[in-house]
């Protein structure tokens, strides 16, 4: 008499393994991105971190133009480098928009393009509107 599994019970062991690997890649699939949202989050607050420092040092914010240099090159140097867009398709640093127009101060905003990688952000004295999914972070008094 030979030992062994039959037909039937090899049956049953894939069909378990398939449904656990189903359920495995359900599961799997928001993680990257909530990964990109969590480094976006985390960039922009360093960002905004050091924009705070630059305007205090310099009793000016950075101008729009050539912001990443001004962070990274002024003495005294505020940061390193600014980290690529995780959203973005191109690879892309994240996006620093100015609103100059204001006169008790500068409004600005720092975003990366979210999921859908595209800019949906305007500028305004004061407030700054968002019709997408777009990450910020602002020193604007309302968001809308």
């Amino acid at each position: 008499m030979k030992r062994g599994f039959t037909l039937l019970e090899l049956m049953v062991v894939i069909a378990v393994v398939a449904i656990l690997a189903a359920l495995l890649v359900i599961n799997l699939q928001g993680i990257s991105a909530d990964a990109k949202n969590s480094v976006a989050k985390s960039d922009l607050r360093n960002i905004k971190t050091a924009l705070i420092m630059y305007e205090a040092h310099f009793n000016l914010l950075p101008p729009q133009e050539d912001w990443e240099e001004c962070l990274q090159n002024d003495d005294p140097r505020i940061i390193d480098r600014i980290p690529p867009d995780p959203w973005s398709p191109s690879g892309d640093k994240y996006r620093y928009k100015l609103n100059s127009d204001s006169p008790a101060g500068k409004t600005y905003v720092v975003l990366s393009v979210g999921a859908n990688g595209v800019e949906e952000v305007k500028v305004y004295y004061d407030r700054v509107t968002d019709k997408g999914d777009d990450i910020i972070v602002t020193n604007a008094r309302s968001l809308e």
